[in-house]
């Protein structure tokens, strides 16, 4: 659970699958789809009828998730150096998948909504 993820954040952009399913409600409709996006399963925005949303204004829950499983993957730079140079900012597991609980909303400024 954090402010939400920036899908787009070199350490998890998927060029082959920029949709992230983004879940509104909770417990989410439908099973969880791990075969798409490289590095994002879904997004749960628990509190998006609350002024909640699906984006991360703040960067706390990217950097976190960053933290935990960032990884560029050389389809996504020039050069075996250049992904030596980026993946010094991979995670601790790069290869494990994330599910976001975004609990952040631009509404209510940069931090985590408790309704």
């Amino acid at each position: 659970i954090d402010t939400g993820i920036d899908v787009d954040n070199c350490l998890f952009r998927d060029p082959n699958n920029s949709n992230v399913v983004t879940f509104t409600s909770y417990p989410p409709t439908r099973p969880y789809d791990t075969s798409g996006h490289r590095k994002i399963v879904a997004i749960l925005s628990f509190f998006y009828n609350y002024g909640g949303d699906d984006i991360d204004v703040a960067g706390h829950g990217t950097m976190c998730s960053s933290a935990a499983a960032g990884y560029v993957p050389l389809s996504l730079v020039q050069s075996q150096e250049e992904q030596d140079e980026m993946n010094k900012a991979m995670g601790a597991a790069p290869e494990a998948k994330l599910i976001m609980y975004d609990a952040g909303s631009v509404t209510y400024g940069s931090g985590i909504v408790f309704p």
